[in-house]
């Protein structure tokens, strides 16, 4: 469970890059337990295998564990969410093709007070899984951004300003969540930092506040002094701002600097290296 561009697909798929991935949004009880097609040689009604499962025997053929993955449980119908419920508690679909013996099931969705397009899972359904709540925050997604080495600019920004990580969506412009984040990166790397590009994306308001937050960052050249007891009690987000400070002035205060990261700690300084 989780809000939309949380994270909840990509987490599937760091556990299993192979994820069969269905989309339940755009199926209906007929593509999930196949198609019945009338044979007029011997007429008889001949049960389709659907290509979801043929898929899914082929991954499996490996002989590994491997993980069907529906998605967007809550957005689909209430007659889609039963077919799905046969085949969680069977693991057979249409009551006759087994489901390989080392698939595994995971679902996904968004609940109902965090989605207008969302249903209630029927009680049945719900029992049958155990139960996640992803919350992105600024201080768990940090580490994350770092390893994917997303834009230091995107990073920076939201450590100082974590209420800007998810603004509210109203439908007639952009607005920010952890995975527009990621797109906003991915176009600041390839247009070289170009911010007037942030606006159709994470909505003009957060583009703004951006974009005056880097015109007061270049006028602070002055790193401060910190005892270590003062950085022990920074957080993560709060770590990564300074090491990205520190970035600032690297050119004209480099021992300054590269002495303030290391106290730090490793990870940080690996970064600081890096982005150097």
């Amino acid at each position: 469970h989780g809000l939309s561009g949380d994270g909840k697909s990509d987490r599937v798929r760091q556990i299993d890059p192979q994820a069969l991935d269905i989309e339940l949004v755009n199926e209906t009880p007929e593509t999930i337990n196949g198609r019945a097609v009338y044979n007029e040689t011997t007429n008889e009604i001949v049960d389709i295998k659907p290509v979801w499962l043929i898929k899914l025997e082929e991954l499996c053929a490996d002989g590994k564990l491997h993980i069907l993955f529906f998605d967007e449980l809550t957005n689909a119908t209430k007659q889609t969410q039963s077919v799905i419920f046969k085949i969680v508690l069977e693991r057979f679909v249409n009551n006759r093709w087994p489901l390989p013996p080392n698939a595994r099931i995971v679902a996904a969705g968004n609940d109902r007070s965090e989605s207008t397009a969302a249903h209630d899972l029927a009680e049945p359904l719900f029992g049958r899984f155990a139960h996640i709540y992803i919350r992105t925050t600024v201080e768990n997604w940090m580490p994350w951004a770092v390893q994917n080495k997303l834009n230091p600019y995107v990073m920076e920004f939201l450590a100082n300003n974590d209420f800007y990580m998810r603004t509210p969506f109203t439908g007639t412009e952009g607005h920010a969540d952890p995975r527009r984040w990621e797109m906003v990166s991915r176009v600041l790397d390839r247009s070289g930092n170009d911010f007037s590009l942030l606006g159709p994306i994470v909505g003009h308001e957060t583009a703004d506040a951006f974009i005056r937050f880097f015109k007061a960052q270049r006028e602070l050249e002055d790193l401060g002094e910190y005892t270590d007891a003062e950085l022990a009690k920074f957080s993560v987000a709060r770590r990564y701002q300074l090491a990205q400070q520190c970035l600032y002035v690297a050119a004209a205060k480099p021992e300054e600097a590269r002495r303030l990261v290391e106290r730090l700690g490793e990870e940080y300084l690996a970064w600081f290296e890096y982005m150097l």
